[in-house]
């Protein structure tokens, strides 16, 4: 038995880690989701879920004013996004549930549209005010939400578990599964990481916060430093963490690659 995920992009499906996670398993082959075919040749199959109906897209929610602060404005598609400036660019790691239209998978709304969402709008400000060359934050930039890899890798819409413990653990490991599939022989990255590249290539961002979570930051920041020479990154905690009224206690972390360390010196 295994966990596999349908992708439009492949001709096979990806398999999922799921070491320990037996029982998780037996809950979504039994939880009836038309997403699951729980008899795929003695696996369980996660189909429908992983196409173009369930992308979420990056948006761009602010842009910095006269005095290097954000502004809220309506959300700006990926597809619309014209960036006359280098931008600034959030990242989140991958929508769950608040992302989508309430049951439904297929209607998937904007990153960062829950809890974390509200966390960004009260703490962006004082994030922002830590970056210590503020020159990074040019006025008329956009600020960019983007999920690394925009599709729920959480499965939450299939199982309706919080995100704590093996819940957690099976999220990670999909997430992993989408992250890692299809890397070449000779380093070429596979679809997910093609896409992530060419959105942050039409970004053009000076600044790039990582705000993934956990063990998947070091996934995110490796590949920031090794496709992207001359961005300044940092790493912060998930803005679902970011829970204290006056935004106190986030800390920022400069990972600067080799060749920004060069030109600043």
């Amino acid at each position: 038995m295994a966990l596999k995920l349908q992708v439009p992009w492949g001709d096979e499906p990806l398999q999922v880690d799921y070491t320990g996670l037996d029982g998780v398993i037996d809950v979504i082959r039994n939880s009836n989701s038309p997403n699951v075919d729980p008899c795929h040749n003695g696996d369980v199959l996660v189909k429908d879920f992983f196409g173009v109906n369930n992308r979420v897209h990056d948006v761009s929610r602010y842009r910095i004013d006269c005095n290097r602060q954000p502004v809220r404005h309506f959300d700006v598609p990926e597809s619309r996004l014209q960036t006359q400036l280098p931008s600034i660019v959030l990242l989140v790691e991958s929508p769950h549930i608040d992302e989508y239209q309430f049951g439904n998978i297929n209607f998937p709304i904007a990153p960062a549209n829950g809890a974390t969402g509200k966390n960004i709008d009260r703490c962006l400000r004082r994030v922002l005010s830590c970056i210590e060359n503020q020159q990074l934050i040019a006025p008329g930039c956009h600020v960019i939400i983007s999920n690394p890899i925009q599709f729920q890798t959480s499965l939450k819409s299939i199982h309706s578990n919080g995100l704590d413990g093996e819940w957690k653990e099976l999220k990670d490991n999909v997430w992993k599964a989408l992250w890692n599939d299809g890397e070449g022989g000779e380093g070429v990255p596979g679809y997910i990481k093609l896409c992530f590249r060419t959105r942050l290539n039409t970004y053009r961002p000076s600044l790039i916060i990582n705000g993934c979570t956990d063990l998947l930051t070091e996934h995110v920041s490796n590949f920031v430093i090794e496709e992207l020479h001359n961005v300044h990154l940092y790493n912060v905690g998930h803005p679902s963490s970011w829970r204290r009224s006056d935004c106190s206690g986030i800390c920022l972390t400069p990972i600067f690659p080799l060749a920004n360390h060069n030109n600043d010196n």
